[in-house]
């Protein structure tokens, strides 16, 4: 089993900035803590991202540091 939360499509809004929230490295930090935090360590997890990006490696760096702090030990980001 695994469980996909995807950060990538929109979430509504009028497509300005938040709409999708892997646009923004904050919100998607924040949301995979809360979901890392809540969940069953055991049960996979897949976020899913957006490419439509100026530059993934800051999203990137905002999710690596939530990596960082979580109990869970068993992570990727590909």
């Amino acid at each position: 089993m695994l469980v996909e939360y995807s950060l990538s499509c929109p979430q509504g809004g009028d497509g300005s900035e938040g709409s999708i929230v892997s646009q923004n490295p904050s919100l998607s930090a924040e949301i995979i803590d809360w979901v890392l935090e809540a969940s069953e360590p055991h049960i996979p997890k897949l976020f899913k991202l957006t490419g439509a990006v100026t530059s993934m490696q800051v999203i990137a760096k905002a999710i690596l540091e939530v990596f960082k702090s979580t109990r869970i030990k068993k992570l990727a980001l590909l």
